[in-house]
């Protein structure tokens, strides 16, 4: 349903889209779908979050292999095997077996490096996906806001075509008898096709905006699909300072978290590259058999094991090196990526505020137009005037302009509160509140 201006329209299209494969696996979306619905079903089918979604698992997959480091290694061997020895041409047969077990006591650091480097990975990949949903939903809301244009469109052509085929056919009718010359007729026989024309232009681009916003979305709609705009008006608007919106999206943004934790990385790295300066320590426990009677035979053994690289050709040296650049490296974008969201806050900050004024016009406009098109109707119910074409058309042209404005100044809100790393600011973007 379409309710704007005190003038309520109803359009049901009926289309069959081909769509992805992708898309056509998704459920279809049937009957009334809100943008807050829309939103939901993107965040679920869009392939792009779902493979984040897949790298995330891998990531925990990673942490949890990294554990296990910390848990004792056991191994087994078997072998069965004929000897020749030297001593004599006779063969023999041989078997033996061994069990080994190994836990790691003590390596001053390196496998926590090593965990705390792959929970920071794990936690970068959950930031990618928060703020990859967050442009979903903008984006999502920009396809939608297009698609409820188009469907205006093609509900104000619908009108407008039906307007001017009934001046053609009156004129025609009066040219019949002789009332007016076939230069009128043919004057409104143009008027008239032109604004089929503009029908059957409206139909496809409707098509052509639900199209893409099923591919940006990841699922099909069914046949029958009825969209559900916002609430009539533009939303209000409540905003703090600009300082205040500034702190907020450096704390809140996905960006400078991920900064961090890509210097958690490194700097984890740096202390498991550091840590390997010192020895590993391992307690060991073996036992085995075997069908041979050799004296120097161990059936068994218990004890510890240290290790330690005493030389590697400086190359531990030129890694630390390399760490520590990159380190430095890392803090210096971070400083860049602080100046470009401070500069993204500030501009969102004054194309919402640019939006408010040109709101105002359309608004005024519109009442204009519905003042004039009033008119127009009276008239010509009187018989009067015959311009009701004309002011229709404007009517209709002022109350898409005013449904443009208003879903600018929607977008642009979400667009500012994309800017601060929120969800919504202060409201969402069909009008509800935010809990």
């Amino acid at each position: 349903m379409i309710s704007h201006g005190g003038v309520r329209l109803s359009l049901v299209i009926t289309m069959i889209i081909a769509t992805a494969a992708s898309a056509a696996e998704a459920p279809k979306i049937k009957g009334e779908a809100s943008l807050d619905k829309l939103i939901s079903y993107a965040r679920r089918n869009n392939p792009l979050i779902k493979s984040m979604i897949e790298e995330i698992d891998a990531r925990k997959s990673r942490v949890d292999a990294g554990y296990g480091d910390w848990w004792p290694n056991l191994s087994a061997s078997f072998s069965h095997s004929q000897v020749n020895p030297i001593t004599n041409n006779e063969t023999i047969d041989e078997t033996w077996w061994t069990v080994s077990a190994r836990q790691r006591i003590l390596d001053f650091g390196q496998t926590s490096a090593a965990i705390g480097a792959l929970k920071s990975e794990e936690r970068m990949a959950e930031l990618k996906l928060a703020r990859a949903r967050q442009i979903l939903d903008v984006e999502v809301a920009r396809r939608y806001f297009d698609y409820l244009l188009a469907l205006e469109a093609v509900d104000v052509y619908m009108q407008t075509n039906a307007i001017a085929y009934v001046h053609w056919d009156r004129d025609n009718q009066k040219h019949e008898v002789g009332l007016v010359s076939q230069r009128v007729v043919s004057e409104k026989e143009l008027i008239y096709r032109k604004e089929k024309l503009n029908l059957t232009r409206a139909q496809s681009e409707a098509n052509l905006k639900l199209n893409i916003l099923q591919k940006v979305i990841g699922a099909a709609v069914g046949d029958y699909f009825e969209v559900a705009p916002p609430p009539e008006g533009p939303p209000e608007i409540g905003l703090p300072e600009l300082a205040a919106m500034e702190k907020e999206a450096l704390e809140n943004r996905a960006e400078m978290s991920v900064y961090e934790e890509r210097l958690n990385v490194l700097r984890a790295r740096y202390d498991k590259t550091r840590a390997a300066y010192f020895p590993t320590v391992e307690g060991v426990a073996e036992v085995g058999d075997s069908s041979r009677e050799l004296l120097s035979k161990n059936r068994w053994r218990l004890g510890f094991q240290a290790s330690v690289t005493l030389f590697d050709g400086f190359a531990r040296n030129a890694e630390l090196e390399e760490i520590a650049a990159r380190i430095r490296s890392v803090e210096f974008d971070r400083e860049n990526m602080a100046r470009s969201i401070l500069l993204e806050v500030r501009e969102a900050y004054m194309e919402l505020r640019l939006s408010e004024p040109k709101t105002l016009l359309a608004n005024a406009r519109m009442k204009n137009a519905q003042d004039e098109l009033d008119y127009a109707r009276s008239e010509y119910e009187l018989n009067l005037v015959t311009e009701l074409g004309d002011a229709f058309a404007e009517y209709a042209e002022a109350k898409l302009q005013m449904m443009k404005t208003h879903y600018d100044l929607r977008l642009e809100l979400m667009k500012l509160a994309l800017a601060a790393g929120k969800t919504a600011y202060p409201e969402s973007a069909s009008g509800q509140k935010e809990e």
